[in-house]
This record gives structure tokens, sequence and C-alpha cells, in this order.
């Protein structure tokens, strides 16, 4: 453990602050209790990297206060304050090739004396520190050489060793990929959890606000518009008020978190093109939203209820056969699928996995193809791997790419048989 004292809590009492003239915050106030891991959001000039410096005491508050358990923060004295409180900033880059361990032992420096020496326990603190974040068999490397990934996780590390109770981060990873921003997530809500660090993070990203925080902090104007869990704020009303932009939102299914969804600017791919999805099992919601965001709007089916392709269509208001939780497709499912088919243009069969329940699908692709309708079938390498009809599913798959199905190993590759069909080249 990184025993840093006990967890604290933090106030914002009716903060303002103003650069000359300019009105930065304006009347903020909310409660942090400690241990709790905090997203502030908002759009460009809204006020979080201000807040965030006034709660580091960069700048002083020119109205209201804040406390940190029960000591306002403005009085402090500014060794006591690191000692309680460290910051992660935007920009992470170290220009001298220090070690990492060298880099990191520097957050012991509240904890020393006038010319003192890091010991034999600021060294241990040390390792701890790089421990928790993953980065103890990097203690050799010059940070210079590291990814911005590991980077970042060495300024963490630095920021864990001054044994805070409260982690100040400015968007931790707006530099990095995808894999190394759920790197750092993963490692903050460990830390929060944990170790009971109060963890307060200026993010951009929505969806991994969404994710990881306990709760959000949506700023308009320098002013608090909504602050409470990530369900309560990241409503399409909020975000439309605040970002000026239009969204969908639904629940991760594997989070039982919001998601946010940019509507699309109706750009379609290929106009006036009427498409018939058939997925289930989850295997087709990410297809649905990419048409979507195209412009297009997708019927589908059969879809049993509950299946997360069913909630995917749901929210995005978009026409689905529907059949009863975990039952066979029955004959009036099928016949409403195979109408839907009759009036389309274009059928795509997603990788669904292939059991006695849901053959009649597989029957609706045929019989699409009889009647002359453009099908796409999405996944074709994995067939074999999600037929569990004695092998009936994968010959028939057969016969329909023999038929004249199209084989596409990727949703880009469907994208972009569609654009290419918009402009007339399929």
């Amino acid at each position: 453990m990184l025993e840093g004292g006990p967890k604290l809590d933090l106030v914002v009492d009716n903060v303002s602050f103003a650069y000359a003239s300019r009105s930065i915050l304006e009347n903020i106030s909310f409660h942090i209790q400690g241990g709790d891991f905090v997203g502030i959001i908002g759009p460009n000039g809204s006020g979080k990297s201000t807040l965030l410096k006034n709660m580091s005491r960069v700048l002083v508050p020119q109205g209201g206060a804040i406390y940190l358990g029960r000591e306002d923060l403005e009085k402090m004295p500014r060794s006591q304050l690191a000692r309680k409180v460290a910051v992660v900033p935007q920009e992470t880059m170290v220009n001298f090739a220090f070690t990492v361990e060298e880099v990191v032992l520097m957050g012991r420096t509240p904890h020393l004396g006038r010319f003192q020496w890091e010991g034999p326990e600021d060294r241990q603190v040390a390792r701890k520190a790089m421990e928790a974040t993953g980065i103890l068999p990097l203690a050799d490397r010059p940070i210079t050489t590291l990814s911005g990934g590991e980077r970042q996780r060495a300024i963490i590390a630095q920021a864990l060793a001054q044994q805070p109770r409260v982690l100040l981060l400015d968007e931790p990873t707006s530099h990095l990929d995808i894999n190394h921003q759920v790197e750092i997530f993963e490692l903050l809500r460990a830390l929060s959890q944990k170790e009971q660090v109060t963890v307060i993070a200026v993010l951009h990203d929505l969806n991994l606000a969404a994710q990881y925080c306990d709760y959000l902090i949506l700023l308009s104007e320098g002013r608090v518009f909504a602050l409470g869990s990530p369900a309560r704020v990241l409503t399409p009303e909020n975000v439309a008020a605040v970002y000026g932009t239009e969204v969908l939102v639904d629940l991760n299914p594997a989070t039982n978190r919001p998601w946010v969804l940019i509507k699309p600017r109706r750009e379609p791919v290929a106009m006036e093109l009427k498409i018939h999805v058939i997925g289930g099992g989850g295997t087709v919601g990410q297809l649905l939203e990419e048409l979507y965001r195209s412009g297009l709007h997708p019927s589908i089916g059969v879809i049993n209820i509950g299946d997360s392709d069913w909630q995917t269509a749901q929210t995005l208001g978009m026409t689905c056969i529907e059949e009863k939780p975990f039952s066979h497709i029955g004959p009036e499912a099928h016949r409403q699928n195979l109408a839907m088919i009759e009036g389309a243009d274009l059928v795509i069969l997603g990788p669904v996995p292939w059991g006695p329940g849901n053959l009649l699908n597989l029957a609706a692709v045929e019989e699409a193809l009889r009647l002359g309708k453009e099908v796409i079938v999405l996944g074709v390498d994995g067939i074999r791997g999600r037929d569990f009809t004695d092998n009936e599913a994968w010959r028939r798959l057969e016969e329909v790419i023999r038929g004249g199905a199209v084989p596409v190993a990727s949703i880009d590759d469907v994208l972009d048989y569609l654009r290419k069909r918009g402009q007339g080249e399929s």
C-alpha cells in the first residue's frame, strides 16, 4: 500500500476566478468524498483547467474557498499541501535523460529537509509507486526512451511518491492511443478503489469519463451545469445544451454505463439505399452504429427481445423484427423478416453464431438471393467456429456465397462497398 494517511474530502465552496476583467469561474460549489474518482468535463473554454489549478493552489480563488478535509487550502503551508495533493500536468515531456527511478524519487522532495538526500525509506516508497504503476521493470531506463504511456505512468508514479491523498490530473490521456488510454484509466481506478486516493481528472473523452469515473462535474461557461453519476450527467439534453451537439446516449452492455453516440450530419454513403441487417447475439451493434453515423437507417431482424443488437436498434430508432426472449424464430417473425427483405435493396448478414433457433434467418438470406437482392456476408473467416448445427449452416452459407453473396472481413469493408455503390462503382 502507498500509505499516505486517511482519505480526505475536497470541498469547493462558491469559488470564483477571473483573469483581469474576464470571468473564468463563477460561484463553483461541490463536495468530493475521499477515495472517489471524479471527472471534470465540458467544452474548451468552460474553465476545467482553471478549476484544477485553483484546487492545486497554482491559482488562488478570488471569491469563495477550497477545503481539504477541514483545512482551508489557501492557509495551508505549501510543504504540507505538497504532501497531500499531487498534480499530473497535461504535458509530461522530460527533456533530460534521468532514469525512471530518479524521476519518481523527485516526488519525495516534499518529505525531505533542505539539502537532505533520499534515504532507504524514500527509495522504498518510490519502489512501491513504481510497482503500483507497473513500471518497476523500467526503473533503470532513461525516461527519454519510454513510450507515451510508459512516460505517463512514470509521472503518475512520481506523483504517488509524494504519498498524496488527492491526485489531480489535467487531461492525462490526451496524446495517447486507445491502448495507453485504457492502461492509464485502469491504473487511476485502481488507485481510487484500492489505495483510497481521491482522483480528480480533467477529461475530454466523454465515453472514457463515463466508463471509469464515479462522478462527473459538467462545466459550462465557468459554472457547474450538472454534477452526479455519469448516468445523471451525460443525458442528450445536457450534452446538447453544453456542447451544442445532438447525441444519442445508450448503455454500454459490458459495463452498464452510459455510451455517447454523436448523431450523424446525414451525409449518406449511398443515396436512397434500403438496407436490412440480419444479426443477433450482439454481433451487429457496432455495424448498426456505423451505418447510422453514415446517414443510413437500416432495418434489422429477426432479433430476440433483450439481445444487445435489439437494444442498439431501439436506441437508434431502427425498425426491428423481433421474437420473444430466448425463443426460436417463429413463423410470424420469419414472415415479417421476409417482407422486410422484399422491400430492401441490400441485405447484410452479420457474423452470427448459428443454432437450431435461428436457422430461419439463414433461410431469409437464401430467399434474398432468390429475389435478386444484393447480399453482403460479414465475417466469413470464422463461420465454421460459429456453427452449432452439425455443419448445416456452414454448408448453406457456402452455397450463399457461391450464389453471388459478397463476402467481407470487416465493418470497414462493408462501408467501403456501400460508398463505391453510392458512386456507381460496384
